[in-house]
């Protein structure tokens, strides 16, 4: 699947995802979707760190773990999404305040938390 064609970009997309989505919360990550009846399915996915909490190495990282743990579900989540007819704008947030060591942070943890959300998200009206 094509990373670029499904990414959520600009400063109003990320801004409107978060001002008015629905809140599913993980144990290390965040997500923010807004869900829409639509003619031509769609999913857009963006992910962020704050940049408050942590160094550009470790946001990248975060990113990286984040995105690699999205696309086992990615596919399964468009399928769903194109049988009820709905496109989805989706934000993945790192939680900024965990307990977890995030330099030595591997992906299955970030794995288990998306797939939770995802289940979730597949869940929803």
């Amino acid at each position: 699947m094509n990373r670029r064609r499904h990414a959520l970009r600009g400063d109003a997309a990320f801004s409107r995802v978060f001002a008015s989505g629905r809140r599913i919360d993980g144990t290390l990550v965040r997500c923010v979707v807004i869900l829409q009846p639509a003619r031509d399915p769609e999913l857009r996915v963006g992910y962020a760190v704050s940049s408050r909490a942590y160094t550009a190495v470790l946001r990248n990282r975060l990113r990286r773990l984040m995105r690699e743990a999205f696309a086992e579900q990615q596919e399964s989540l468009l399928e769903s999404l194109q049988r009820r007819g709905m496109s989805a704008s989706i934000v993945f947030s790192f939680k900024s305040y965990t307990q977890a060591d995030v330099r030595r942070l591997k992906v299955h943890p970030i794995r288990m938390d998306v797939s939770g959300i995802c289940k979730q998200l597949l869940a929803l009206p």
